[in-house]
Formats: structure tokens, sequence, C-alpha cells
């Protein structure tokens, strides 16, 4: 309430003086995006910090489209630091701040626009991206989050088309690994307008490949004719509904497509005499 002073005037309380923030993470270039994960012991706090380098064009793959081998405009080091349960739950940080090299995990070329393009198993055990090798290209990457093998590579699937990668996700019961793309990629150079075109790239997830480089045709489950260019990509959160659901994902022009997977068919009645 306003506070009376002498000749009748009346004066506002001052506002509380809020104390200045915090800085947890100083990088020397520009922050991506930043997000809070769980793994199956920790909270984990990710950084993508754009890289200063310009990015590299990777070599170009067989059969691809000469225009899908280009480099992206950018690419990002992707840090992720294990909080400690008492900062986590903490009401204030007590002071804490973040350093590179006390990262838990260090991805040095990530391509990735927003925090959707990459994800977390919702186990907690393992994380999803699209890395860069300037020597062999683009590829989806899937990392252990467990100790001791946090870090270690355990599949690794060759994968055109990424520098337009705007989201990565695995399903409710990380069966798979789900991809959009943010522009349209033509699966052969001497494609024609309207002939098959990959805007989702469902990958089959495979914990036992490890270090070994697999090709995106052994383990693509399907390629969408569209002319879509999908913004984000997601499955149903519910692992029953994703399941018989499937996933959906937005487009550049505004329409939401939704995708069911097909039903098997029943098994034929036996009678047993």
């Amino acid at each position: 309430a306003p506070v009376a002073e002498e000749g009748g005037a009346a004066r506002r309380p001052s506002p509380p003086q809020s104390e200045p923030p915090e800085v947890l993470v100083d990088g020397q270039n520009a922050q991506r995006c930043v997000a809070f994960k769980r793994s199956s012991s920790h909270e984990l706090l990710f950084v993508a910090e754009t890289n200063s380098e310009t990015p590299p064009v990777p070599p170009p793959l067989p059969h691809a489209n000469p225009a899908n081998s280009n480099a992206p405009p950018f690419t990002v080091q992707l840090l992720m630091w294990m909080l400690p349960p008492e900062a986590a739950a903490a009401e204030r940080s007590s002071g804490l701040q973040l350093r590179p090299e006390s990262a838990a995990l260090r991805v040095g070329l990530s391509v990735m626009y927003s925090d959707a393009g990459f994800d977390v198993s919702r186990c907690g055990r393992y994380l999803a991206l699209c890395e860069l090798d300037p020597a062999v290209g683009y590829h989806l990457r899937v990392f252990s989050l467990e100790k001791p093998t946090l870090g270690s590579h355990l599949q690794t699937v060759t994968l055109p088309n990424c520098p337009f990668v705007t989201s990565v996700q695995f399903c409710p019961l990380t069966l798979a690994v789900l991809i959009g793309y943010g522009r349209c990629q033509v699966t052969a150079p001497e494609a024609q307008p309207g002939s098959q075109y990959a805007v989702l790239r469902c990958i089959k997830f495979d914990a036992g490949l490890g270090g070994e480089r697999s090709q995106t045709s052994q383990v693509e489950l399907f390629a969408v004719s569209s002319m879509d260019e999908s913004n984000v990509a997601l499955f149903h959160p519910h692992p029953t509904s994703a399941a018989w659901l499937g996933f959906l994902y937005a487009t550049k022009d505004g329409r939401i497509r939704a995708f069911r997977f097909g039903r098997p068919e029943p098994a034929p009645v036996i009678t047993l005499r």
C-alpha cells in the first residue's frame, strides 16, 4: 500500500531488490540451445555452443543428390554436465559454475538448430544426435549415458541430408529413433519432381552395433513420398499409443501429418480335430 508522507502526498514503497543472475556457463560463442534432461542416475544439463570454425564440406555419398552434400550453415559443440544432486535440488546454485573442461561429455561437431536436434531416451541411458565427421560425412550417433561406458558409441548410422535435420527423437520404448528433415531430400540425382522424398526417417535402435558404421538402407524403415518440409517430428509420448498411432510431423506450410503403423493380419484360425 502507498506510504503517506508529510503534506499528504503518497509515496509508493520501493520494489524489493533482486540479486543479479548468476552465470553458470561462460561460453565463447553463441549458444544455440540449453536443455535439462535426466539420466538413470543424474540430472543433466546440455548446452550447444556454435563452433567458430567454418563447417567442413562432407564427402558425397554414393547415389546421393550432390545438393545434399553441402556443409551446414554452422555446427555446434554439445556439452553435457552431470549435476550433483544437491545442486539440482537447491533453491540457489550457490556459485556453481560449469566449465567446458569439466563437462562429462563433449561432442565436437553436431548438426542441430534447437534442443529438438538431440534426445535422451526415456530410460535415461542413451543420447542420440546427428554428427558430422569430415572424413566420412553425416551420421546418426547414439551414445551411452551410463557409467562406466559414458560417452561410448553404441550405434552409428550413415545419413544423407543432415544439414537440414530439424528433430531427433527416441520412441517411448527406445526401439527406434525418428529423424525429421527441414528440407526434402531426393533419393537419387536423376529423380524427377514428385518422386520419392525422405521427409522422415525411422532408424531401428540397436545398442549392440558399437562403432560399426551402418548404411541407411540397412536400417531405414520407411521414406515418405511427399513434397513436405518438416519443422518438427515426434512420436506419441505414450508407449501403447506410439505403437499403434505412430508419429506426426508439422510442416513449414502449416500442415500436421499423422502416420499410423499398419496392423498385422490376424493369424488364421486352426481347428483341431
